[in-house]
């Protein structure tokens, strides 16, 4: 593609209607194409010199000159080699003649990389989705979220919602429900409060415990639900799903109970003051965990927390062994959890959402928006998004695509 028209910006020509500076054929978005024999071609005097080739995919130096690899064809003719991209461009469509011809930054079908395509509608700028609104006024920042079919039930303050995946419908499931409130979904009930309520149909709750708070948490491990009894200070009781008396676990109090995971037969819990205990399902063997710890969540067998001193720790409750594989200084107390088999998502304390591999990769930012709660699920990221809605009450619930 030959530029008639310029503009030069920070030493890279790019297409203006007024000329602005002198251009040869080179590909936009680009330097000038590499040879095969690893050296880039010599620079005219119209053209700026070429920007030196970025890492291989897979993180690792560039090879010396003379052990290149052979062009690919879908990315340079016979007479060139793999084509070296200014920041931010790409050779998205892999055809060399048109040289580096997508702005990663802003391209909705390829933001941020080639093929990530924003929603349909959604666009794309600095290199992020524009996230799509699934569902507004939801009375105030949203809290807990989880997936049940194809929808989304999060606690509001107008009750437990039910949003479609798409967008297509929400409603209120569950009255007499807190955006606080925590909850959990086992088969097709939710159970918070103590007291649980179908989520194939809408109906009445039922109570199995009228002293159960609404902001303590709820967990399970298939069996039975686990839940705390009394408020402010706290005790750890169970229920069966098939249904049944509740039992006690432990009738040693904690204040304010903020997490709770149960693993391997074990109840990992946390207090407001992010001091940790484990104890055994069948009550025996309370312990305090040597690490204060924040955001607790569990994955298989593995538990995975953040610490006060911003590192975030794998715990493998088989091996009893733990792992640091990210350290940032945004993480404290408040910070709220989102884990798959392969990252952790997380946001507070002005972070935004952030994605940090379990590999130990560097975190990057998804959204500049903290989120109190988030999902992860189908290759989307919904989260509750802060701030005036646009009939002036606070909260909606958006999605994005993930990378």
């Amino acid at each position: 593609m030959k530029l008639t028209s310029a503009t030069c910006i920070a030493a890279i020509c790019v297409p203006v209607l007024i000329a602005a500076c002198s251009v040869s054929e080179t590909p936009l978005g680009t330097g000038v194409p590499s040879n095969p024999d690893g050296a880039d071609a010599g620079p005219d005097a119209t053209t700026k010199a070429p920007t030196p080739p970025a890492p291989f995919p897979d993180g690792a130096a560039d090879p010396p000159d003379g052990d290149s690899p052979a062009p690919d064809a879908s990315t340079a003719d016979a007479d060139a080699g793999p084509l070296v991209c200014n920041a931010g461009f790409a050779d998205c469509d892999k055809i060399a003649a048109n040289g580096c011809e997508t702005n990663l930054g802003n391209d909705p079908l390829h933001c941020g990389a080639c093929s990530h395509a924003c929603v349909a509608g959604g666009s794309c700028a600095s290199a992020t989705c524009t996230p799509q609104v699934l569902a507004w006024d939801l009375y105030d920042d949203s809290g807990r979220m989880r997936v049940f079919g194809d929808s989304l039930f999060l606690g509001t303050n107008g009750g437990l919602m039910r949003v479609k995946k798409d967008g297509s419908s929400s409603q209120v499931w569950i009255n007499n429900f807190s955006r606080d409130s925590f909850f959990e979904v086992v088969g097709d009930r939710v159970y918070a409060s103590g007291c649980y309520a179908s989520l194939a149909a809408q109906g009445p709750s039922t109570c199995f415990d009228n002293d159960s708070v609404s902001d303590t948490p709820v967990a399970t491990d298939g069996t039975d639900v686990y839940y705390f009894h009394g408020y402010p200070r706290s005790a750890l009781y169970a229920v069966p799903v098939a249904g049944g008396a509740t039992r006690v676990v432990t009738s040693t109090t904690v204040q304010q109970p903020l997490f709770l995971a149960i693993v391997g037969g074990r109840a990992y819990y946390q207090d407001y003051y992010a001091n940790t205990w484990s104890i055994g399902t069948d009550g025996t063997g309370l312990a305090a965990l040597p690490q204060v710890t924040v955001g607790l969540r569990k994955v298989s067998s593995t538990l995975l927390f953040g610490t006060k001193t911003g590192a975030m720790i794998a715990f493998d409750t088989v091996a009893g062994t733990e792992s640091t594989f990210l350290q940032d200084p945004k993480i404290d107390r408040y910070t709220i959890f989102t884990v798959t088999d392969t990252d952790v998502f997380y946001s507070g304390n002005g972070v935004g959402i952030r994605r940090a591999p379990r590999s130990g990769a560097a975190a990057t930012t998804l959204s500049k928006e903290d989120a109190l709660a988030r999902l992860v699920d189908g290759g989307w990221l919904y989260f509750a998004a802060w701030g005036p809605d646009k009939n002036g009450k606070q909260g909606s619930l958006v999605r994005i695509p993930l990378p």
